[in-house]
C-alpha cells in the first residue's frame, strides 16, 4: 500500500501542478470559457487510464499460466522503467513545472481555438495517471499485494496530492519541492527494486531466464509465511523467501545504482552541461558492472551436489503421483506444480488464489515434454491418477479446491473430485456427477476409450469434529460419468486408494477400512466388480488383520496384485502384499517376513508374477525397492537420487518407470521425478524445466 500511496502523491501532485497552472494561465487570459472543456478532457484522461488498467488486469487473470507469467514479466519491465524515468527526469525538473507548464498553455493559446490546451490537460492527466496504473497493476500482480490494498493506497495519494497541490498552486502552502522528490524517490528505488527482483522470478517461470538460479539465503525466517510482516516485505520490497542468484543481483543492482542517482548532489543550474550528465551515467554504470561482477565472484552458492535429474530453482514444489504406457513409446506422467512466484510462500503464487497447478509430462519413449493442463477452482489443483487405453486418449483424476487457501487459513477449503481427459493432445476438464461437499478422487483406470473407473472418498465432519471418509466409485460409459450405487459398511470410516481394470467388465479397487469409534485401527478393503456388480471379497488374515491396502495392478484378467503394509503387533509392522488368482487371495509370505516396518505405496506389474514394488521402511524412513511375485520377495536397488516413489508402471517385463519427487536444494524445493529401471538400475529421466 505505501508504494502505491508515493506514486499516487507524487504523480498526483505533479498533475496538479500542472493543470493549476493551466487553469491560472487561462483565467489570466480571460478565457474561462474553455474550463469546462479542460475538466471534460482531465476526467477522460483519467477515466481512459481506469480503463487501461481494468483491461491489462482482466488480460493477465485470464491468461494461462505461462502466458500469464509472461504479460507480468513485461508489465513488471514497463512498470521499472516508469519509475525510472520519473525519478531521473524529476531530479531534474522539479522546479520547472510551473514555468514549462506555463509556456507550453502559451504556445497552445496562439492556436486561437484553444483546442490545444484542452490536448495539453488530457494529456498531462493521461500521462500521470498511465505511469500510476502500471505502477499499481504490476504491485498486484508481481508482490501479489491485493487489489483494493494498491488501489486504496494511490487513491489516499491523489486525495493527498490534491489537498498539497493546490495550496502549491494558490501560493497558500509553500513545498520544497525538490526535496519533497528526492524523499520519495528512495521510497520508489526501494519498491521499484523489489518489482525488478519479482520480475525475475515471473521471466523464469516464463522460460525467458534460466540462469543463475541457485538459491542464495533462506530469509523465510525473516517474514514468515503468512504473516502480516511478510505481506508487507513482499509487496513494499519484493523479498522473497528463497531468493536466487539472479534475483540478488538485479535487486542490489538496481538499488545501489538508483540511489546513486537520487542522492548524487544536485548540480548548479549554470553548470548543467552534457559533460555532468556523462559523468553521472557513466558512473552509475561503471558501478553496475563493477557490482554484478562482484556478485557474481562472490555471494556464496547454496546448492546441492549436482543430481541425475533436471533440478529447477523456479518452483517451489513438483511432484508426479502416477504414471502409465500406453506403450513404451507413449507415457503419461501426473502431478502438481507450486511455482515460485509473487506471493507463493503465502500459498497464492499467481495472485489468483491457486496454491498448486496440475502438471502433465508426456514421453515418447526417448523425450519428456510437459503438457498444458486446465487448472479448476481457486484454491489449487492436483492430478493423481492416470489411465491411457490407448496413446491418443487418457484420463487423469484427483481433486481441487473450490475456494482459495492461503496458508494464514486455519480450516482448508473442502476439497473437489477433479477429471480431465486428453484427446488428441489437448487436455480439459470433464464433468462428473456431484459428490459430497469434500470429496477427492485418487485413481482412475480405463480399460478402453468408452469405460473408465474412478474411485476415492467422501470426508464429512461429525459432531464432534471427527472426521469419517466413505469411499465412492464412479464409472464412465455411454460418454458421460456417473455413481457406482456402492454403501460402505455401516459405522465403518474407508476410503480407496486405487483401482485397476484389465477389461471393461472386471476391476479391483483396494484401500482401508475402520470402526468410526476407532479410525486408526484400520483393515485392508478390496472391492472386486464383475459385470457391473460389486462385491467385497474374504481377504486372507494377516496377523492381526490390521493394515492398510495402497495399490493394486491387474495385468491380466483374473490376476492381480496389491500392496500395502500390515501390522503386526504394538508399533510395528511389515510389508502387505495380496495376490489374486480367479477368485483366491493369498499373501506373499516372503514379504511379510521383511523387517523394518516396510510400507508400500506404489506398484507396477508388466506380469502378474513379477512386479515392481517401492515405498518406505517406516523404522529407519529409508527407500524400500522390490520385485515381488506370489511367493518372492527380491531386494532391488533403490534410486538414489530419488526423495519419494509415489508411481510406478510396467510397459514391458524389462522395463519399469517410478515417478514422484527429488529435492534440488538444502531449503526443501523439490522438482519432478522420473526414472526408469534398466538393468537393475535405475536411472533418471531428464524433464523439461517447468
Amino acid at each position: 500500500m505505501l508504494p502505491a500511496f508515493v506514486i499516487g502523491l507524487r504523480e498526483g501532485l505533479e498533475t496538479v501542478v500542472v493543470i493549476g497552472a493551466i487553469v491560472v494561465f487561462v483565467r489570466a487570459q480571460g478565457r474561462g470559457d474553455l474550463l469546462p472543456r479542460i475538466w471534460r478532457a482531465c476526467l477522460a484522461a483519467a477515466l481512459v487510464c481506469v480503463a487501461i488498467g481494468l483491461v491489462i488486469r482482466y488480460v493477465e487473470v485470464n491468461l494461462p499460466w505461462r502466458q500469464q507469467e509472461r504479460f507480468e514479466t513485461i508489465v513488471g519491465l514497463v512498470a521499472v522503467a516508469t519509475v525510472t524515468y520519473m525519478v531521473v527526469w524529476m531530479r531534474r525538473f522539479p522546479k520547472d513545472l510551473r514555468r514549462d507548464t506555463d509556456a507550453a498553455a502559451s504556445a497552445a493559446l496562439t492556436q486561437g481555438s484553444g483546442r490545444g490546451l484542452v490536448l495539453l490537460a488530457f494529456f498531462a492527466v493521461l500521462r500521470e495517471g498511465f505511469e500510476v496504473t502500471v505502477f499499481v497493476v504490476a504491485t498486484i500482480g508481481l508482490t501479489g499485494t491485493t487489489a483494493w490494498l494498491s488501489t486504496g493506497g494511490a487513491l489516499l495519494g491523489v486525495v493527498a496530492a490534491l489537498a498539497v497541490g493546490i495550496g502549491v498552486v494558490r501560493g497558500t502552502r509553500h513545498l520544497d519541492v525538490a526535496r519533497f522528490f528526492r524523499v520519495t524517490a528512495v521510497v520508489l528505488v526501494l519498491s521499484a527494486a523489489g518489482i525488478a527482483m519479482t520480475t525475475v522470478h515471473t521471466a523464469n517461470a516464463a522460460g525467458w531466464i534460466t540462469f543463475g538460479q541457485r538459491p542464495q539465503f533462506d530469509l523465510s525466517w525473516l517474514a514468515p509465511p503468512g504473516s502480516v510482516l511478510s505481506s508487507f516485505t513482499t509487496g513494499m520490497f519484493g523479498l522473497q523467501p528463497y531468493p536466487t542468484l539472479i534475483e540478488v543481483v538485479v535487486w542490489l543492482v538496481y538499488f545501489v545504482a538508483m540511489m546513486t542517482v537520487v542522492l548524487w548532489p544536485p548540480r548548479p543550474a549554470e553548470a548543467a552541461s552534457r559533460r555532468h550528465r556523462r559523468q553521472l551515467w557513466l558512473g552509475a554504470g561503471g558501478l553496475l558492472v563493477a557490482l554484478g561482477v562482484v556478485l557474481a565472484v562472490t555471494l556464496p552458492s547454496s546448492s546441492p551436489p549436482p543430481r541425475p535429474v533436471a533440478a529447477s530453482a523456479k518452483i517451489l514444489f513438483a511432484t508426479l503421483y502416477g504414471v502409465t504406457c500406453a506403450d513404451a513409446a507413449h507415457c503419461v506422467a501426473v502431478g502438481d506444480v507450486l511455482p515460485i512466484d509473487k506471493d507463493a510462500a503465502i500459498g497464492d503464487p499467481d495472485g489468483d488464489g491457486q496454491a498448486t497447478h496440475t502438471l502433465v509430462e508426456t514421453s515418447d519413449g526417448s523425450t519428456w515434454a510437459r503438457q498444458a493442463s486446465p487448472d479448476e477452482g481457486r484454491g489449487g489443483a492436483q492430478l493423481s491418477s492416470v489411465s491411457c487405453p490407448t496413446t491418443t486418449d487418457c484420463v487423469a483424476v484427483g481433486f481441487y479446491r473450490p475456494d482459495p487457501f492461503p496458508a494464514s487459513a486455519t480450516i482448508a477449503p473442502p476439497d473437489s473430485p477433479l477429471i480431465e481427459s486428453d484427446s488428441g493432445g489437448r487436455w480439459q476438464v470433464v464433468d462428473g456427477p456431484a459428490t459430497g461437499a469434500n470429496s477427492v478422487l485418487t485413481s482412475v483406470s480405463c480399460p478402453t476409450e468408452s469405460a473408465c473407473v474412478a474411485v476415492g472418498y467422501t470426508t464429512v465432519g461429525q459432531s464432534d469434529g471427527t472426521p469419517v471418509e466413505s469411499f465412492f466409485v464412479e464409472s464412465f460409459e455411454a460418454g458421460s460419468w456417473s455413481f457406482v450405487p456402492l454403501s460402505p459398511a455401516a459405522g465403518t470410516t474407508s476410503e480407496l486408494n486405487s483401482v485397476s481394470c484389465p477389461t471393461s467388465s472386471t476391476c479391483v479397487a483396494v484401500g482401508d477400512a475402520a470402526p468410526v469409534s476407532s479410525p486408526t485401527d484400520t483393515a485392508p478393503l478390496v472391492e472386486e466388480m464383475e459385470n457391473g456388480v460389486w462385491t467385497a471379497p474374504t481377504l486372507p488374515s494377516q496377523s492381526s488383520g490390521r493394515g492398510i491396502l495402497y495399490d493394486v495392478a491387474c495385468p491380466v484378467p483374473g490376476r492381480c496384485v496389491t500392496v500395502g503394509n500390515a501390522v503386526t503387533g504394538q508399533g510395528s509392522g511389515t510389508a502387505l502384499v495380496l495376490s489374486m488368482a480367479g477368485t483366491t487371495w493369498s499373501v506373499d509370505q516372503a514379504a511379510s517376513g521383511q523387517t523394518g516396518d516396510p510400507s508400500l505405496t506404489a506398484l507396477g506389474c508388466a506380469d502378474p508374477d513379477d512386479c515392481v514394488v517401492a515405498g518406505q521402511a517406516l523404522e529407519s524412513a529409508e527407500k524400500v525397492v522390490g520385485k515381488v511375485g506370489p511367493t518372492t520377495w527380491q531386494a532391488l536397488a533403490s534410486p538414489g537420487f530419488s526423495d519419494n516413489v509415489q508411481g510406478i508402471t510396467c510397459p514391458t517385463a524389462s522395463t519399469c518407470l517410478a515417478v514422484g519427487s527429488v529435492y534440488v536444494n538444502g531449503f526443501g524445493n523439490t522438482t519432478a521425478l522420473v526414472t526408469e529401471l534398466s538393468s537393475g538400475d535405475w536411472v533418471a529421466e531428464r524433464l523439461p524445466a517447468l
